[in-house]
């Protein structure tokens, strides 16, 4: 069963690829789109782009390279990012035992496995605490299933699991502590809206699934987004300002809660082209050390996807980033290492409900192969002319 999803209600996101949608979309050709795109960046220029549909269907305003929106999983990607930037800066201890933090978890279990999906552990029905509960009521010692660093499974409590234990190490609430890590690459974007300006609010995106022959939002509706604040599970009768780092880190959707924008997704796929930890597995799919999910997982880093050149969704073409999938939306952002080239992409709304998946090595949904296919011939062009 696919368990890469990010949604609050664990509920599977509804899609179907372009290439198998020509009924569903001739059916609905005559009402407005929900946003969906791509851009290729070189040397952190965009080189080429094209985006079409609305950011808010059924108002004056098309979805373009700055509005932002939900990106789903690739959330995890800047997560791991900025946990990287602060180990290197000596500020958080990514090998430090967690035992003593989590009594239901392995004695030996670290962040670095968190981070990279290698705790052993699996996703509990329910994996994220509202904010008057604590993190430990979600999981217990059947959770883990395998020692830390035996065995991979993609699991959103991972890094529910590792926003706690970075606001312990930093003493800062998550959610503004990545916050100031995205202001100081200069990127206006936030968890859950958090820290996001006024300005950025106003361009945001809505994410979307067909309900009869209409298109209703998900997600950041027009009358959903604070304007100020971050957004978070039991605001409405809890106040963050009786928050205790370290009690609860999937309050703030660390697992998939970014906003940010296309443009601000290439910047992030720019700065891991000089991430190279991010580009090397620190798992491969053997066959029997992993939850491959039907091959969708094949090979991962510390916090991201790599698709060696002979198994990536970009033939011959080595890849290192994140995808995300949830409340309809398909995203994406990768670079290729070696080449200064990144590329992110990004579909808002899907036609109906459950995966149609491509069957292949790596095996996606065909919305993501559908993206991917789109900016191939940019990307393939540009390593030609390298």
């Amino acid at each position: 069963m696919l368990n890469r999803r990010d949604t609050l209600s664990g509920a599977l996101a509804l899609g179907i690829g372009l290439s198998v949608t020509a009924c569903a979309e001739s059916s609905v050709a005559k009402l407005q789109s929900p946003g969906r795109g791509w851009a290729v960046s070189k040397a952190g220029r965009i080189i080429a782009s094209n985006v079409t549909g609305k950011a808010i269907i059924n108002m004056d305003r098309a979805f373009d390279l700055s509005a932002p929106f939900r990106i789903a999983s690739i959330t995890k990607l800047i997560v791991a990012m900025a946990a990287q930037d602060w180990a290197d800066a000596g500020r958080l201890d990514l090998n430090a035992f967690l035992g003593p933090i989590f009594p239901f978890a392995p004695q030996d279990m670290t962040l670095a496995h968190l981070l990279s999906h290698q705790s052993g552990l699996k996703d509990p029905d329910v994996y994220w605490a509202s904010a008057k509960d604590d993190i430990l009521d979600l999981f217990g010692a059947s959770d883990f299933t395998h020692p830390p660093g035996q065995f991979f499974r993609y699991a959103n409590l991972n890094y529910g699991l590792a926003a706690s234990v970075i606001e312990r190490q930093l003493n800062g609430r998550f959610d503004r502590l990545i916050w100031q890590w995205l202001d100081n690459i200069g990127i206006d974007a936030g968890l859950n809206w958090s820290g996001v300006s006024s300005e950025k609010r106003k361009m945001a995106a809505a994410l979307y699934r067909m309900k009869g022959r209409r298109w209703s939002p998900t997600i950041d509706a027009t009358d959903q987004i604070p304007l100020e604040g971050p957004l978070y599970l039991g605001r409405e009768t809890w106040s963050l300002s009786d928050y205790i780092p370290g009690k609860n880190g999937t309050l703030f959707s660390p697992q998939g809660g970014m906003r940010m924008s296309l443009s601000d997704l290439l910047r992030i796929a720019d700065l891991l082209q000089s991430r190279a930890k991010f580009h090397s597995p620190a798992w491969i799919f053997d066959g029997n050390n992993g939850a491959s999910e039907d091959n969708h997982f094949i090979s991962f880093g510390p916090g991201s996807y790599v698709y060696s050149a002979d198994q990536s969704p970009i033939k011959g073409v080595q890849l290192a980033g994140h995808l995300g999938e949830a409340y309809g939306a398909y995203t994406g952002a990768f670079c290729v290492p070696g080449t200064e080239l990144s590329f992110a992409f990004a579909q808002l709304g899907s036609p109906r409900e459950g995966f149609t998946m491509t069957g292949t090595i790596p095996n996606h949904s065909v919305e993501h192969q559908a993206l991917f296919d789109a900016l191939a011939p940019v990307v393939r062009a540009h390593i030609g002319a390298s």
